[in-house]
């Protein structure tokens, strides 16, 4: 086959690398083996935002790739400089990740707030184990027509955005923009995955071979262009393959009485329907190619004044904005226009108002008519009662209309206008305006561009909220990853989102004495909700049994409570909004009338409440699942739960941080502090103590959270103050998230005696050997010039401790403090006993402060 000309210097593309025409049917016949490939993945969506939101951010930036691409388009002609400024510009803002985001929700979400994989099987109804998703077509092929450099590649993002595997077929005189932006988006993944997804051809109309090569592998075929170009296409589509018809339509506008009655509103309204019929050459489908005024027939004289008034404001307008000259067809188009109305004007039939800058024709008869473009408008007479009779033959072709009139008008004409067909009403000025996830042509592209699945679990799913738990995760695709440096709680508070990030404010610990503030978006909280919701039925809730009653703290800027009322809600379980309600007889009361068997809260307000009600809760025998967070619940705790109120289930409600959000979860399999992570939602570092260097796997450090989706506050390695260890081992029920063991906040790590000792791990002993659930502090106070460090012990004076036997205990259960004090005699340890209220506190909250390390003072 002989080669064609290009219309540019690259030929082709083929996964996102340039090839020349030789290489072309080669390339081609692999097609159905480069297909298979990357049907065996899913495209991660993370992935396509990231280099979406880079590209953008570039084309935006106005660097030296834009100049390319805007050059590339004036090479190809026919199109204004202003236009193509004003095409990129929209580009880049299509591309913004928020912008993409918010198109996913609308058009796959049923426009939540929740931001999530939509390819990702996930219970219909958290009640029933129904699940269900949105999956690509597969193979789609783009044709986009000539007219309209950005449709091409937007639909091709589109594409992708649902894991599609794209390929834009290109006519050979196309320029090289297409080609262009495809390479350079698969340049802006550093994972490498979006290459295998990105196919681009420049193949003829008279190249039926080549066509079907690509044709016959199409899941689906997206067309833009005229009827006779689409049905071209339609031809060569296999009939497996989804036809999305993006064809042709036609736009107007529509001046009321009420408008026209009103001598200032009508001109302006007037000259802003002049100003669209002159911009862009009325090339955009949304362009007025007639005006209807609400006219009688018969009102001949009146539909004069303002066929006369319309076509002197477009004169005007037009001398303002730079003109593209139709070419040779175009122009003898619109002379063979005007000459025939000039004929039938000698019928009374029309008039024609023309001059060198724009042309108005004036028709009596109301049937709407394609206009031969390039600042030629029809005017017409239609009267309200006649709209959907004359309208509604020409539905399937009916966009946009720009409606003047009053308000009291708008809600009569606006349904009428919907009866007869038309998918867009807009003020004049506004037609060839769109909004950030408007449907396109009255439908939403993505929805056209994937098909739903539906899949019936097992029971063994019981505990799942999304089939995505049980795959393997992948990393973030978006810039951010490890080389940032690490975020302090300092650096945190001087993250200052701008006003139209910040909807909710939620207090952020506040344990240090001083009251720390957390900003999120709606967005940005509802999605944590979502898979907090998944945690917590992870943990053991069953929303379609269960009967919850929230009692975490509430008011004063704290988020326990308004969190988990939103994440009961999400999971549809019965809920009683109690919060910590200090009646704790009315507590009871309720919990046994209403028969309550599911208790969330703080281990005090839940040990608190046991108590004093104690003897009512244990015949009532109900209460089986409690759920906690914001403190720890210990096993002497969880044993005499077990074995005097019945209580079978004692898990984590959550893990987290107010200022990172839900970090992780527990599922059946997870003991004591091990948790599940969320990581849909975060990645997770572990650095060494003294140094910001990973540590080896499984080895204990300091924690670091980056969060993936977060409009607010961006945190990128943020130290939220615990320290984790990964546990390496699958769990048994198989999600794929990883593991981590959490042993304590940061501070509870300390180092004394040339050795490092965990707060932790002295509790546990107090705890196993002594039974001992009060309070104890750890001090180590100033030094007293000796080579020996030491660390006093306290523990409450009402709890009857041995101390010696407890210093013996310490001693034996950890090989590092007694090697630091037997071996070494580098740490003295004392046990005493002391007075609850000689415990040092957070002046704040009263917090016990763990460990008080007086090191650095005088003595």
């Amino acid at each position: 086959m002989t080669a064609k000309r290009s219309g540019g210097a690259l030929h082709h593309l083929w996964r996102g690398k340039s090839f020349v025409e030789a290489e072309l049917d080669a390339h081609l016949d692999a097609l159905p083996e480069a297909l298979h490939r990357a049907a065996g993945a899913r495209l991660p969506l993370d992935v396509v935002l990231g280099a979406c939101g880079r590209l953008g951010a570039e084309i935006a930036a106005g660097g030296g790739f834009a100049r390319e691409l805007r050059e590339s388009l004036v090479a190809v002609g026919g199109i204004a400089e202003s236009e193509i400024d004003e095409g990129l510009k929209g580009i880049s803002e299509f591309l913004r990740v928020p912008n993409l985001e918010l198109k996913i929700r609308r058009e796959l979400l049923g426009g939540g707030y929740e931001i999530r994989d939509p390819l990702d099987p996930r219970r219909f109804d958290p009640r029933d184990s129904v699940f269900e998703s949105w999956a690509p077509l597969g193979f789609l092929v783009h044709v986009a027509s000539a007219n309209a450099f950005s449709v091409g590649v937007l639909s091709f993002v589109e594409g992708l955005l649902v894991s599609n595997v794209g390929f834009l077929k290109l006519s050979r005189a196309d320029g090289d923009f297409p080609l262009l932006f495809l390479r350079r988006l698969v340049e802006h993944d550093p994972s490498g995955r979006l290459a295998d997804y990105v196919f681009a051809a420049r193949i003829g109309s008279d190249e039926p071979g080549r066509l079907a090569k690509v044709f016959r592998e199409a899941d689906g075929v997206a067309a833009w262009g005229g009827e006779d170009g689409i049905e071209g296409v339609r031809k060569l589509s296999p009939p497996h393959a989804r036809f999305v018809d993006w064809g042709p339509k036609i736009s107007f506008a529509y001046v009321s009485r009420g408008a026209i009655a009103d001598p200032a509103t009508y001109e302006a309204g007037l000259r802003a329907i002049a100003r669209e019929a002159c911009t862009i050459e009325q090339q955009a489908c949304s362009s007025p190619q007639a005006v209807y005024f609400e006219l009688e027939a018969g009102e001949t004289a009146a539909l004069e004044r303002h066929a006369e008034r319309l076509h002197a404001l477009m004169c005007e307008e037009s001398a303002k904005i730079p003109r593209v000259l139709p070419g040779e067809m175009e122009q003898a188009e619109i002379t063979a226009t005007l000459e025939l109305a000039r004929q039938e004007a000698c019928l009374g039939l029309t008039r024609v108002y023309a001059a060198e800058e724009a042309r108005v024709i004036l028709e009596k008869k109301s049937g709407l008519r394609a206009s031969p473009l390039f600042r030629t408008v029809w005017v017409k007479p239609l009267p309200r009662a006649k709209l959907v009779e004359v309208l509604r033959p020409l539905r399937a072709y009916l966009q946009t209309a720009g409606l003047h009139c009053e308000r009291s008008e708008y809600g009569e004409l606006a349904d009428r206008l919907s009866h007869a067909g038309v998918l867009r009403v807009t003020p004049p000025g506004r037609m060839l305006e769109s909004y950030l996830g408007e449907p396109h042509d009255g439908v939403y592209a993505l929805a056209r561009y994937a098909r739903r699945m539906s899949f019936q679990a097992a029971e063994s799913a019981g505990t799942l909220s999304r089939l995505g738990e049980l795959a393997e995760t992948v990393g973030d695709g978006r810039e951010g990853g490890p080389k940032s440096p690490i975020l302090t709680k300092e650096g945190f508070q001087s993250l200052v989102p701008p006003r139209e990030a910040s909807d909710l404010y939620f207090k952020s610990g506040g344990s240090t004495g001083k009251a720390k503030i957390s900003v999120f978006t709606y967005e940005d909280y509802h999605t944590q909700m979502e898979f907090a919701a998944e945690g917590l039925r992870a943990a053991g809730l069953d929303p379609a049994r269960d009967r919850c009653m929230n009692l975490f703290f509430g008011g004063g800027l704290y988020g326990g409570f308004l969190s988990f009322f939103s994440i009961l809600e999400k999971l549809r379980a019965v809920q009683f909004p109690m919060s910590a309600h200090p009646d704790l007889g009315f507590v009871r009361e309720i919990i046994v009338e209403h028969e309550v068997n599911t208790l969330l809260g703080m281990p005090s307000s839940i040990i608190q409440l046991f108590h004093e009600q104690g003897e009512a809760l244990k015949k009532y025998g109900g209460v089986k699942k409690v759920f906690y967070g914001g403190e720890h619940f210990h096993d002497l705790q969880r044993k005499h739960f077990r074995e005097h109120f019945g209580v079978e289930i004692i898990r984590s409600a959550a893990y987290g941080s107010v200022d990172a959000g839900p970090l992780g979860f527990q599922c059946e399999h997870c003991a004591g502090s091990a948790h599940h992570l969320h990581s849909g939602l975060h990645d997770l570092e572990v650095v060494e103590f003294e140094r910001d260097v990973p540590v080896k796997r499984g080895e204990p450090g300091r924690l670091l959270v980056s969060v993936k989706r977060r409009k607010g506050q961006a945190i990128r390695r943020y130290e939220i103050g615990d320290t984790v260890r990964e546990i390496l081992e699958p769990c048994p029920c198989g999600r794929a998230q990883p593991r981590y063991e959490l042993l304590g906040r940061h501070g509870d790590v300390f180092r004394v005696g040339g050795t490092f000792l965990n707060y932790q791990r002295f509790q546990r002993t107090l705890q196993e050997r002594f039974d001992y659930a009060h309070e104890f502090q750890i001090r180590m106070p100033a030094s007293t010039g000796s080579e020996r460090e030491r660390i006093y012990v306290l523990l409450v004076d009402a709890a009857g401790a041995d101390v010696k036997a407890v210093r013996a205990a310490l001693l034996d259960a950890d090989h590092d403090l007694r090697e630091a004090v037997e071996k070494d005699r580098a740490l003295d340890l004392e046990v005493k006993s002391v007075a609850l209220e000689t415990f040092g506190r957070t002046p704040g909250s009263g917090k016990l402060v763990r460990i008080v390390d007086e090191r650095g003072k005088r003595p």
